[in-house]
């Protein structure tokens, strides 16, 4: 577990490691207080007993003469609103580190969430291809908080506990270093086989508590994401059972470890009265002291005793908690370290300054361009060498399988081929420019995402409403045709659509996110099976509307239908990967079997 907390040390922000290093001293400043605190309740404890002490002890004395006191018993009253005074020094400076600890710890847990986010946020397409929605947000919203409030802050306050100990033993071992090393190893020892008992099973818990969350995060999301499914089918019980089951798994998980975490607690009060009636009665026997001599000195091992045991079963219970955590840990590990790489390497580039999209002049070509999915069979595309004018409309048929869509995702940037190149306007597109170039282009798929804000939000989709250019929000909408359908509405453009565009139909949703792109000024816009899922009537509506920026920008359709693309300038058949023939609709169809085929068929 060593191991794991020094990674996580180095994993923390600059700014955090420093501010934790730099509390250290207020955590020692603290300890020292809460000793002198307790410390001062013994010659307190004393002067009660023998108010004679005022008289034959140097310091008393001296303190006593120069305040002009002319009774002791005052005296003694004064010196306990002194220790009432440093009591409650030590109580406000430890509340004031544990307050800002604990501030740390939430800020250090908020900003792990930020990184990952950022850093999930950032990754290309790809990566979003092979790891699942339900993951990353399980990362971010659960295994982030876990490491926050069950590493992090735990950490911290065993680092503050640890402190105390030392400085509590170390003054116990000053006014009787035997008694003092005889209840630590009596102690230590306690707690240390308890610990080293339970960590393999906390630990077991914490992994199952990491299992569990990922399959309870899945479930969510595909239970409400296809919610319509499952009432018509009526499976809300197949989700229900899943979800039940691992609710039980999750409640034992946390109970086991709640519950290890108090297993010492009963054995060590035990063990303490024992030991303190122990201590006083072979103290008293063999020191041969009154009850009187020996009462200040018992007062003051009862105290350190009652600040000091609480302290060890905090380090015990934050061990137990840090050691079932530490599967959280382990599963954000890897993605956190990659955050920070990214992060450095986006420091050391500097700042680059935003720069307005360029059109696309004369289009874009591929050159013998071939790409690969990881861990796939064969290739998506072999050998692709085609160009696509700047105002030309373009269309990408073939059957499942062919590699068009894959084709359509090279050319908006998601995907860098594996082989080949990419050019634009007669330049290589290279990693550097892909920002710039990305700028320029917009897609709209089969299945819109919309969300729950307004038709504004969903048009400037990402754009904050303080930045949001309305102008250019209105001569979207009415490129797209939904103009006359917007100023119907009771509240315009700031008229909520409802969670995925539940309130308007599928022709409008289409239509909207081709005002998504539009409200960008793509020069390039690819429509990946963006009508497949609508009837005929409404196919043609949104085909109009894309009819309406023809010769503006160079259109991609990516189509099964054959009609949707019938009126393209260029069709490219695609074919196991291939380009297998391109032309018009009437030369493909006479001259292609492929297209016949899918023509006949579509």
């Amino acid at each position: 577990m060593f191991k794991q907390f020094l990674g996580l040390f180095s994993l923390l922000a600059a700014d955090h490691r420093r501010q934790l290093l730099r509390l250290q001293g207020l955590v020692v400043i603290s300890a020292l207080f809460e000793f002198i605190s307790l410390a001062s309740i013994v010659p307190f404890i004393a002067l009660i007993g023998d108010q004679s002490l005022v008289f034959r002890v140097n310091g008393l004395l001296y303190v006593y003469n120069a305040l002009e006191f002319t009774q002791t018993s005052i005296f003694v009253a004064w010196v306990g609103v002194g220790v009432l005074g440093l009591l409650s020094l030590s109580m406000g400076l430890s509340l004031w580190t544990s307050w800002r600890l604990s501030l740390l710890a939430s800020r250090m847990g908020a900003e792990i969430a930020d990184c990952l986010f950022l850093y999930y946020m950032r990754q290309p397409w790809l990566f979003h291809s092979l790891h699942p929605s339900s993951a990353l947000t399980k990362q971010i919203s659960t295994e982030s908080v876990r490491v926050a409030h069950g590493m992090i802050a735990p950490l911290i306050l065993v680092n503050a506990r640890l402190v105390l100990v030392a400085v509590l033993v170390t003054g116990m071992i000053w006014v009787n270093p035997w008694v003092a090393l005889g209840g630590l190893v009596v102690f230590g020892l306690a707690y240390a086989v308890v610990y080293l008992l339970v960590r393999r099973r906390v630990y077991q818990q914490g992994e199952r508590l990491s299992a569990m969350a990922t399959i309870r995060y899945r479930l969510m999301q595909e239970g409400f994401g296809g919610i319509r499914d499952v009432l018509l089918s009526h499976r809300q019980g197949f989700f229900m059972d899943q979800f039940v089951a691992t609710s039980d798994t999750l409640a034992r998980a946390i109970g086991v470890n709640n519950a290890l975490v108090l297993v010492p607690r009963f054995v060590v009060e035990w063990l303490a009265f024992g030991v303190l009636v122990a201590v006083a009665s072979i103290w008293l026997v063999l020191g041969a002291q009154s009850l009187m001599e020996a009462l200040p000195v018992l007062v003051f091992f009862v105290l350190v005793a009652f600040r000091l045991l609480p302290a060890l079963q905090q380090v015990y219970a934050n061990l137990t908690v840090m050691k079932g955590n530490v599967a959280a840990f382990e599963a954000i590990e890897g993605d956190l370290r990659h955050a920070r790489e990214l992060e450095s390497s986006r420091a050391a580039q500097g700042r680059t300054d935003k720069v307005a999209p360029r059109g696309l002049v004369e289009g874009v070509r591929f050159r013998d361009v071939g790409f690969c999915y990881p861990n796939a069979s064969r290739p998506a595309l072999v050998k692709v060498d085609v160009f696509f004018g700047a105002k030309q409309t373009i269309g990408l048929v073939g059957a499942s399988g062919s590699g068009k869509s894959t084709l359509g995702d090279l050319l908006l940037g998601l995907i860098t081929p594996s082989e080949g190149v990419m050019e634009v306007d007669g330049h290589v597109l290279s990693k550097e420019a892909l920002g710039d170039w990305q700028q320029r282009v917009g897609f709209v798929s089969q299945s819109i995402f919309l969300s729950g804000g307004s038709v504004a939000d969903n048009v400037a989709f990402g754009v904050a409403p303080c930045e949001r250019d309305e102008a250019a929000v209105v001569r979207a909408l009415k490129q797209a045709q939904l103009w006359d359908w917007v100023c119907g509405l009771d509240d315009g453009v700031n008229s909520l659509v409802g969670e995925r565009g539940v309130q308007l139909s599928g022709g409008q949703r289409q239509r909207l996110g081709i005002a998504r792109a539009l409200y960008r000024e793509a020069r390039v816009l690819v429509l990946d099976e963006a009508t497949s899922a609508l009837d005929g009537v409404t196919e043609r509506e949104v085909m109009q509307s894309i009819g309406a920026i023809r010769g503006e920008a160079l259109l991609v359709l990516i189509a099964h239908r054959i009609k949707t693309v019938k009126d393209c300038d260029v069709i490219f058949v695609l074919d196991g990967g291939r380009v297998v023939a391109q032309g018009s609709y009437a030369q493909l169809y006479a001259q292609c079997d492929v297209f016949r085929a899918l023509a006949d068929h579509g």
